[in-house]
This record gives structure tokens, sequence and C-alpha cells, in this order.
């Protein structure tokens, strides 16, 4: 064979081994390109767990987080605040009573009029989006996984109608030691192939990735530790897996991340594993009180410490504002009305 006939068939060869390549990259990751949210900076988030239902919305006989053992009256009732439900299409006759003794109603998560309507006030006071919640609970099994999407799918639809942005937050609330976290990895592929989130407009990206936030990092009053569940690993698929990973990866942790105090294990690794992360968001609800002197000084010096901590490490740093609630009804038995 003739030394140009070689040339010719190398470059041949190579051209062809380029467009495989090319093809292999184009297929092995899922998500789509980066659409109106294409940074998280700037914006103003929300949690939007979803939990309230009622019977009669298709989940079940209950009454999910209005009260205590599925029973919503005087003296189960866990909610501080009656939501005004004037502009709901749907709504659920309770036991209560008006002053002028007709029935009271509340809404449910579960209807998609409802989660329209909340992305509709997000776009009409100024809330950019929400972090919608994936509780570990949901991700245990495939029945339950593609039962508990639609509120998610709901979201998805309503953010892309009111230009809000959306992402997944997956909070740890339910793991135990011993359950592995790779339900969470299962949980991510079946939003990402079946419920196609990424693919979203309006999926929030941050630095031209689907951010993903993993929330519940080093608490003390939860069962498992970040060493037992083997944490890393899903950072790692999250960032790294070239199929469903390429992503953003934000971590929920307690006030005292840096110093390893109070509410906050006292376990280095926990920094290991932050180092890991592209940015933090620690919760600050109920940790200051401007009631007492000089408590807001402080407040300020351990955020300017924890963002210089964060500025050191090459990590994003996001403030945690939250309205607060009372904790009184949600955590009190029924027996506080009694003397």
């Amino acid at each position: 064979m003739k030394r140009a006939d070689i040339l010719k068939l190398v470059f041949i060869i190579g051209v062809g081994l380029m467009m495989i390549a090319n093809g292999q990259t184009k297929q092995e990751n899922k998500h789509g390109q980066s659409g109106i949210y294409t940074s998280y900076h700037g914006l103003i988030m929300c949690g939007y767990q979803g939990w309230f239902s009622a019977p009669g919305d298709g989940t079940g006989d209950t009454w999910g987080h209005y009260g205590r053992n599925g029973k919503f009256d005087d003296d189960h009732c866990t909610i501080d605040l009656w939501p005004d439900v004037s502009e709901y299409k749907k709504t659920y006759e309770t036991s209560f009573k008006h002053a002028d003794g007709s029935p009271v109603h509340v809404f449910s998560s579960n209807d998609e009029s409802t989660v329209d309507l909340h992305f509709k006030w997000m776009k009409e006071y100024g809330i950019d989006g929400v972090f919608m919640q994936r509780f570990f609970g949901r991700t245990k099994t495939a029945k339950r996984r593609k039962e508990t999407s639609q509120i998610l799918e709901y979201g998805a639809e309503a953010s892309e109608k009111y230009g809000r942005a959306f992402a997944v937050m997956y909070d740890l609330s339910g793991l135990n030691p011993g359950e592995s976290i790779s339900s969470v990895i299962e949980d991510w592929k079946y939003l990402v192939d079946s419920r196609k989130v990424t693919n979203r407009e309006t999926y929030l990206y941050h630095n031209n990735k689907p951010l993903v936030t993993i929330w519940g990092i080093g608490f003390p009053d939860r069962p498992y530790t970040v060493r037992d569940v083997d944490i890393m690993r899903l950072i790692d698929f999250l960032k790294n897996d070239p199929e469903y990973g390429q992503c953003s990866v934000m971590l929920g942790v307690p006030t005292y991340w840096r110093t390893l105090n109070k509410d906050c294990n006292n376990d280095p690794y926990i920094h290991e594993v932050i180092k890991k992360a592209d940015m933090i968001m620690p919760w600050m609800v109920q940790r200051f009180s401007p009631y007492i002197h000089h408590e807001m000084d402080r407040y300020r010096d351990i955020i300017l410490a924890d963002m210089e901590w964060c500025d050191k490490n090459n990590i994003e740093y996001i403030p945690c504002v939250h309205p607060g609630f009372s904790w009184y009804n949600i955590s009190h038995s029924s027996d506080r009305h009694k003397p």
C-alpha cells in the first residue's frame, strides 16, 4: 500500500472514531441544555414539600401534615396558620366551623390546580422558583417513586407555564442506619429518564450543570451519620456519572457546620464531605433571636466566618431565610389544652 493511501486510511479511521466518540458523548449525558435559569446567582428560591393531603384527594383517607395520627381536629391540629383558600379551585371540608357555623375548608397539595396556583403566586410576588422536595422514603421502591412523583410533575408543568425555576432537593429525613442511599441514585435516574426533569427549560442549572440538593448532612438528631450512609458515593454519582451526573451539588447543613458543635455532629469528616460539593446552605432557622443582647452581631460574625471558610475551599455559600413558625402545634401532644 502506498504511503498516500495509508495516510488517507488513517485519516478516514480517525474521523470515524471522532464521530463515534462524539455520538457516544451525546448519548451518555441524558440532561438537556440549560434553559431559562442558567445560574442560582441572584435568585430567591423556596422549599416546596407538597405534603398536605386530605380525605377525598385520592391519596388515602387521612389529613397529611394538617393533623396528627391522620386526624384533624382541635386535639390533633399541627398547623399554626390557617390557609386562605379563597383562590383555590378545589378545597376539602374539615370539622372546624366558621363563626356562622359553616364548615372550614383547606387545600390538598395533590391537586394540579393547587400547585398551579402556588406557582402563579410566585410569579406575582417575585419568587424565582422552588426546590421540589424528595424525601428519602419516596425513593425506596420503583412503585413508591412513581406514586410520589405526580406533585413534582405538576410543579414542572407550572414552572414552565409561569416561568419559574425548579430543582430537585433530596431530604434524607427518614433514612436509618443500614438503609442504602443507592435508592436516591435510582430515584434520580428515574426522574431523569421517566420524568425528563433536566430536559425542562425551567430546571435550575448552575455553572451549566443541573443543580441537585442533598439536605440533612451532619445533624445529630438524625439516626444516621454521613459515615453510615456513604454520602460520598451519592455526591460522586451526581457530579461524575457520565449518564446521570455532571450536576452541581448543594448540601443542606447545620448552622454550626464549620465549628462542628451545637447543632452539628463533631466529626471532621463532615468538612471532607462539604469540600466535595459545589455549594452549601446552612439551616439557620430558630438559631438566633433579636431579643438577646448582641445576638444579631453574633449572627453576622458567624456568616462572615462561614463565607471566609467557603471562599478558601472554593465552595459557594447560600444564605437561608425562613419566615418561621412556632412548632407549638406540631410538637405538643393532644393534652396541651388541659390545665
